[in-house]
């Protein structure tokens, strides 16, 4: 089966503690192949920054063996959260070594993170998860433009995620050569599957994967990811 929102066809989606608990359902949905899913967030101290759904998220994507499981941390600005390596520090103690199916997905969307501190986090992940990492992030300042456009100009060496849920969409996914786009935010009344698997959500991410291999190689289901480290 393949489902659509507005159109655009839907690989899977992008949750965190704000759609509830997951329900784990008897079989794996044949259109839930990627699977995004908060770890941390150095901002919610009150739960010592990991999200209160990562452990189950995780459990239930491990079980599942989802095809795609980005395992998210949201960059804040350090100045008042601490240092990307302090950030990272937690994201690394709350997650561990991968499995296979699951990568980092950094989050940058805080327009506090510069592009000098993205360059200080890539260094740290280039020696603890060496291509085993994504970056979630779109155009929305000139620091986030200027790294967009050096990554595609070195053949896009960190596999992007791109949201934009304009007509214009995929266009722009494409501009950044990205490896899977963000179609939008799905409601009940257009995209109902999603809310079988989180029934108190009020709207869940989306996502169309447009880059298979790409996304496979990040995610340790090939030779070439595991013998680069």
């Amino acid at each position: 089966m393949i489902i659509t929102h507005e159109g655009q066809p839907v690989a899977g989606i992008d949750v965190a503690k704000y759609q509830g608990r997951v329900k784990m359902p008897k079989l794996l949905p044949d259109w839930l192949r990627f699977f995004a899913f908060k770890a941390t967030d150095t901002k919610k101290v009150s739960e010592q920054g990991e999200d209160p759904q990562f452990r189950t998220n995780r459990e239930v994507g491990r079980v599942l063996d989802i095809r795609w499981r980005p395992m998210y941390m949201y960059l804040r600005d350090p100045a008042l959260y601490g240092s990307m390596a302090s950030q990272f520090a937690h994201y690394t103690q709350t997650v561990g070594q991968l499995q296979t199916g699951e990568c980092v997905m950094v989050d940058w969307e805080d327009h506090d993170v510069t592009l000098t501190d993205i360059r200080d986090l890539e260094h740290i992940l280039g020696v603890i998860y060496p291509n085993r990492w994504v970056m979630y992030v779109n155009d929305q300042n000139p620091d986030m433009v200027r790294w967009l456009d050096e990554n595609v100009a070195a053949g896009s060496p960190v596999p992007v995620i791109h949201p934009n849920y304009s007509e214009y969409g995929l266009s722009e996914a494409e501009r950044w050569d990205a490896a899977v786009w963000q179609v939008g935010i799905a409601e009940r009344t257009t995209c109902p599957e999603p809310f079988e698997l989180y029934p108190q959500a009020v709207g869940i991410d989306v996502d169309w994967v447009l880059k298979p291999h790409v996304m496979d190689n990040v995610c340790g289901r090939s030779l070439w990811a595991w013998d680069a480290g």
